[in-house]
């Protein structure tokens, strides 16, 4: 029991650090491609990783999001009893879609996301502190990398 279980927290650690580092020459690359010079690259810290997730795919999602867009765009004509089924729909609809949103940990990985401070310098050879959101599809491949100032999650 005792070697199954420290197998099982190796393979765990080896995991990890695999994904990591994958992680890392993700972004080795991506800085190698993009900054003014590459060869003052030197990494600071990486933070948390984070996982996303596309729960849209889900087609009951989908219908609640079309039912909803139908409402919300639907002419402001309604009057009584007509405006407040209206609202009635929404609201339960709103429900429905915040319960299907609290399973997201069920539904596909669709990227990760790290944060990655380094030092490098910029176009004018001062070498400054760089804080950069990166963000990965599922392959651990760059997609998006943005100054932590500007990231917006999308």
């Amino acid at each position: 029991m005792r070697k199954l279980l420290t197998g099982l927290i190796a393979l765990s650690i080896a995991t990890s650090c695999s994904s990591e580092s994958k992680f890392q020459s993700g972004i080795d690359q991506f800085i190698k491609e993009n900054s003014n010079d590459p060869a003052s690259y030197e990494s600071v810290s990486f933070g948390k990783i984070d996982t996303l997730r596309d729960f849209t795919s889900n087609p009951e999602y989908k219908a609640l999001k079309a039912k909803s867009d139908r409402l919300y765009l639907k002419p402001d004509t309604a009057i009584g009893s007509e405006a407040q089924a209206d609202l009635d729909s929404m609201f339960v609809i709103g429900q429905k879609l915040d319960s299907l949103r609290a399973t997201i940990h069920d539904a596909p990985v669709s990227g990760y996301t790290v944060e990655h401070s380094f030092r490098a310098k910029n176009g004018m050879g001062a070498l400054i502190l760089n804080r950069w959101i990166f963000s990965f599809n599922k392959d651990f491949k760059v997609t998006d990398a943005v100054p932590k100032d500007k990231y917006t999650n999308k």
